[in-house]
């Protein structure tokens, strides 16, 4: 159960979503939820309030598609001056950053992590999902990810725009350096950071993908899927689980942009809008500083992606760090080792390796 307490919001806030009309969305159409107050795409950052409990402060600012978005800037004291900005996206699902636990707030996702890493060192930001609301809890298996409007706004256009605003928004606050800036992504948040890396040009000068693949996520599937990682009872077959595969993704395409049909627990357009893209794609045209992460033993993303990955990068001469892992899962967890902490470990070798470049420029070309 969400407090009571937890969630302030202005009357003209309040007034906004007493008028929102939901309607299905058209790709790149204006989303039927909250055209706030303050104009649109100005990307002006409105403080609303801190999280308590949390070194996490609460922001909201429009964007071009004149959404509200939610963003959460960690505080800073004053006495340590501006500090570069890490901007964190996170994996699959419908779920809020935060979560109630025990009567306490916590952040989830892997942000607690990250910010326990750059304590003192740079401020991190984190960006809700469209449709997703403070303290919203993960989807039960079965159920679709997150609510109506979620499924509905959640494609790789319109997750990046929300991204690209909270960015712009965030870098109009004080205390935030203007030199540098770091978008990292895990999982499915790993194509979303290199698209972001792609639109803003020279504003992100260092860009990571942590177990985000490489080529289009359909091949990371179908590699799953004739292992028998996934899809594993259609057959003792591996070729005809693919064929079945591919058969259901057939329906997806059929019907590409449905936000009510369900592909893997995720809508079709989330399948569509994500997979028709790849990380290789979007990294090509980008000069930030590249930083790919993959953990050996990942059941979610082949690993040859992220080989792939690096070796597509490498060929076309961009400055690009590879991380393989060995014994490492998805989120990092040790096979061998389970007390070791692999997930922190990795996030301070990427935090390092973002803080001790000195060198700033970055872009698309």
């Amino acid at each position: 159960m969400r407090l009571a307490a937890a969630r302030t919001f202005t009357v003209a806030r309040t007034f906004a979503v007493a008028l929102a009309i939901s309607a299905p969305l058209l790709p790149g159409s204006p989303s039927s939820g909250l055209a706030a107050s303050f104009g649109a795409e100005t990307y002006e950052p409105h403080k609303e309030s801190a999280i308590a409990g949390t070194p996490f402060t609460r922001y909201f600012t429009t964007d071009r598609f004149r959404r509200e978005i939610t963003f959460y800037l960690s505080d800073a004291p004053d006495s340590v001056g501006a500090l570069p900005l890490i901007v964190y996206i996170q994996g699959s699902g419908g779920n809020s950053n935060f979560a109630e636990r025990g009567g306490r707030i916590v952040t989830q996702n892997g942000q607690g992590t990250l910010y326990g890493v750059c304590r003192g060192r740079a401020r991190t930001l984190m960006v809700e999902k469209p449709g997703v609301q403070y303290l919203d809890p993960a989807a039960k298996p079965g159920e679709q990810p997150g609510t109506d409007e979620f499924c509905r706004e959640h494609t790789l256009e319109r997750w990046t725009e929300a991204v690209k605003a909270a960015i712009r928004a965030a870098r109009r606050i004080h205390g935030v350096r203007q030199d540098r800036l770091l978008v990292m992504g895990h999982s499915e948040g790993g194509i979303v950071a290199c698209r972001v890396a792609r639109e803003l040009g020279p504003v992100v000068t260092h860009v990571a993908s942590l177990s985000g693949g490489g080529p289009t996520q359909l091949y990371d599937l179908i590699e799953l899927v004739r292992r028998g990682q996934l899809m594993g009872n259609a057959s003792g077959d591996p070729e005809t689980r693919v064929k079945s595969f591919l058969t259901l993704w057939d329906d997806v395409l059929a019907d590409s942009m449905s936000a009510e049909k369900l592909f893997l627990g995720h809508p079709y357009r989330r399948w569509f809008t994500f997979l028709r893209s790849s990380p290789a794609q979007e990294l090509t045209p980008v000069n930030a500083r590249i930083y790919v992460a993959q953990g050996l033993e990942d059941a979610s993303v082949d690993p040859k992606s992220a080989d792939v990955l690096f070796a597509e990068l490498k060929a076309q001469g961009k400055d690009v760090t590879y991380d393989r892992v060995p014994g490492a899962s998805h989120a990092y967890a040790m096979k061998d080792r389970p007390n070791e902490n692999g997930w922190q470990k990795l996030l301070g070798r990427v935090v390092d390796w973002y803080l001790n470049d000195d060198r700033t420029s970055g872009g698309s070309r």
